[in-house]
């Protein structure tokens, strides 16, 4: 009686598919399978070869809210069972378990052989860190079976193996691997800084403008977040906890000023939207550095995740369509790798898609951000000398609006600016048909003093920008080069029309004001018949 209700018990429970153990044949020897899993934690489960009653198997390749543990939060253990053959009992051999969220402890026959990061109630994530523990040859049993025991803990996000799957390999060899990752990481963070520190020196001493400062707070804010990952860097020095921390900083700022640099492209003022975003960035970096939960930091980085891609397709979109320069295409093709590594960077941290096994595939953003940036700053720098070319020798020709405009800008922004005027002088004949500036350019520049600035405002508009000047004695100087356009040879008497626009502080808020009020004092001189000067309110 007693064997039939025993053979009824064990037909009713549950079976578990049996863990598979690996016998090591080759080096490196993937561990992406045969895993046990059991939640909750006790110290007992360390020992080697317990039984395996509450135990069920489960994928390494992802983190176990994906496998049916979804809001699952706290301690958790793995193991794996292998066999060793003698033949490796020579070799210094090593474990890489990939990225694991959040702190975890390895035990190998029951022997502790390592951990990353702290264990409540000192809680300390190190899910930024590789783990790469040495396999010490005292605690491995050659020529029979090795049980791994993983001991994982986590408080938010994601728990458990993050990825790329395990692998068993020669110590030395897994540490060139990270290694090899470290250089990649601090020669692209290096590449980032050399840009910035030229874009700064750009700004610092050419007046740049403010494009060029948001893209160097990009450049080092980026190189920082790249330099948070690397093994060799703030976590080795600082600790796990503080290289997370500087990440999400480093994200947050990167974001922001992202969005800066973008909105920069529309040649205008920075619309109000996107400061506001940089400044809620901001604000985010001041609440990751100084809050005390490391926990509650994963709110800022989902609410940068759905940033990135909203500024993904808001880039491109300006790029594309905004963006009037002969060279938009070059910046639109460098941007598309990095903005496709960008957006797959962020579906592997939601794990939406797995974390790639091979070295140089985990860093699909360092390797994008390298013609970006070279394409970025190509454009800026191109920019910059278009602008700036006039003012080093204004003697060759005239300026492009957008050149004459911000050369005004760049006047007025100085602390208390001297006398400015700014003057629009159409130039036709007496019949009314316009002349082209072209035609009238190096006539008037002998009109003129050296230090005043002739830009093109239309086909027969021509720009004056006159600086140590008041409206009176600005008005005088128009009046005189009038003037002498009358008294220019040629076939026909010529009639300009000038309008005329001085800056005073509190009259004009900004250039774009100054210029706008110019702009209508000449369009009221045309109204009046021409051939005159209107001077703005």
């Amino acid at each position: 009686m007693r064997g039939m209700w025993a053979t009824l018990l064990l037909l009713a429970a549950p079976t578990l598919a049996p863990a598979e153990s690996w016998s090591v044949d080759r080096l490196p020897f993937p561990l992406d399978s045969g895993w046990l899993f059991r939640r909750g934690h006790d110290p007992a489960w360390s020992s080697p070869f317990r039984e395996k009653t509450h135990w069920q198997p489960i994928r390494v390749t992802g983190p176990w809210e994906r496998q049916g543990f979804g809001g699952y939060n706290g301690h958790a253990w793995y193991r794996l069972t292998f066999q060793l053959p003698s033949r490796f009992a020579a070799e210094s051999l090593g474990v890489d378990l990939g990225t694991l969220g959040d702190v975890d402890e390895v035990f190998l026959n029951g022997q502790r052989i390592g951990s990353s990061g702290s264990f409540p109630p000192l809680y300390e994530p190190a899910t930024l860190k590789r783990r790469i523990y040495r396999l010490p040859r005292v605690s491995l049993r050659y020529g029979e079976f090795n049980e791994l025991s993983v001991h994982v803990y986590n408080e938010g996000r994601f728990g458990g193996f993050l990825g790329p799957p395990p692998v068993l390999d020669r110590y030395e060899t897994l540490l060139a691997r990270q290694t090899g990752r470290d250089v990649v990481l601090w020669v692209g963070a290096a590449f980032l800084a050399v840009l910035a520190l030229f874009h700064g020196a750009l700004s610092l001493f050419y007046g740049g403008g403010k494009e060029q400062w948001a893209w160097v707070t990009f450049l080092l804010t980026f190189a920082g977040y790249q330099i948070t990952y690397a093994s060799f860097g703030p976590s080795l020095w600082w600790g796990s906890g503080v290289a997370f921390r500087l990440n999400v900083i480093a994200l947050l700022l990167a974001v922001g000023t992202f969005a800066l640099v973008v909105a920069s492209q529309t040649r205008g003022p920075i619309p109000t939207p996107a400061v506001v975003f940089a400044s809620v960035m901001g604000v985010g970096a001041g609440f990751a550095a100084l809050w005390r939960r490391s926990v509650d930091l994963y709110l800022w980085v989902y609410f940068a995740e759905l940033a990135i891609g909203a500024l993904v397709v808001f880039s491109l979109w300006l790029f594309a369509r905004k963006d009037r320069s002969p060279r938009r295409w070059t910046l639109v093709l460098a941007s598309l790798p990095f903005f496709a590594m960008v957006i797959v960077d962020v579906a592997v941290d939601l794990c939406l898609l797995p974390r790639p096994g091979r070295g140089l595939l985990l860093l699909y953003s360092s390797l994008g951000v390298v013609p970006f940036a070279l394409a970025m700053s190509v454009t800026l720098t191109t920019r910059w000398a278009q602008q700036r070319a006039g003012s080093f020798l204004p003697h060759l020709g005239l300026l492009p609006w957008d050149t004459f405009a911000f050369e005004v800008r760049r006047r007025l922004s100085i602390p208390n600016p001297p006398p400015l005027a700014v003057a629009l002088m159409r130039v036709t004949t007496v019949s009314g048909a316009p002349m082209e500036v072209e035609a009238v350019a190096n006539y008037l520049r002998k009109h003129i003093r050296h230090c005043d600035l002739l830009g093109r405002y239309g086909r027969e508009t021509v720009a004056i920008l006159m600086e140590d000047m008041d409206e009176r004695e600005a008005l005088a100087f128009v009046e005189r080069v009038r003037r002498a356009l009358r008294q220019m040879p040629g076939p026909t008497s010529l009639r300009p029309t000038a309008g005329l626009a001085a800056f005073r502080s509190g009259r004009y808020a900004s250039a774009e004001e100054l210029l706008r009020a110019c702009e209508a004092a000449l369009y009221a001189a045309r109204s009046e018949g021409g051939d005159c000067t209107a001077t703005a309110p």
